[in-house]
């Protein structure tokens, strides 16, 4: 404040002053059943959005993951397409009817698959333009299928219930590769 001998402070609860910068994190939780042929996939995420509100979401799955299903509170509409900026991608829009501007959750389900006997990955949901996204990647799958590691890229190995037939990751990279 330099040499002012008296500063006057205003503190307000008004939002409609927001800020044109704006942070957005997201967490997500991904769950994989894997059966022989196919594998179930559901990606719980949870966003939070600082600053500006976001009308439009806008995220990438590989185009070998068929999206089922897509639920989250005030979500309008949402629909995919080609990812123009990858081929290998399927881009999906996510419009809502009212701004998100704190927090929302959003949850993904689909079905990719998972040839016996041949390598396959976990598909990774990108989110465009957040500021960080981790998670937590659990592989599920039943007493009679086996499930090796053979490539682990942005994930660690977390601690899974003993005796449980899944496999438990943290995910410190949005652009993970777990196969």
């Amino acid at each position: 404040v330099g040499g002012t001998e008296r500063v006057l402070l205003h503190f307000t609860g008004d939002r409609s002053q927001q800020s044109t910068d704006s942070l957005t994190f997201a967490s997500t939780g991904y769950g994989v059943q894997v059966a022989p042929g196919e594998a179930s996939w559901t990606a719980a995420t949870k966003l939070q959005v600082y600053g500006t509100p976001l009308t439009k979401l806008l995220c990438t799955v590989p185009s070998s993951l068929e999206i089922t299903d897509v639920e989250s509170t005030g979500l309008e509409a949402w629909e995919l397409a080609d990812d123009p900026d990858d081929k290998q991608a399927t881009l999906l829009t996510l419009s809502y009817r009212q701004p998100i501007d704190t927090q929302r959750e959003i949850t993904f389900r689909g079905v990719t698959a998972a040839p016996v006997g041949a390598a396959w990955t976990v598909p990774q949901l990108t989110i465009k333009q957040v500021t960080s996204h981790i998670g937590r990647v659990v592989v599920k799958h039943g007493a009679g299928v086996r499930v090796r590691v053979l490539e682990a890229n942005g994930v660690r190995s977390a601690a899974s219930e003993a005796g449980s037939s899944s496999l438990t990751y943290d995910v410190w990279r949005e652009a993970f590769r777990l196969a």
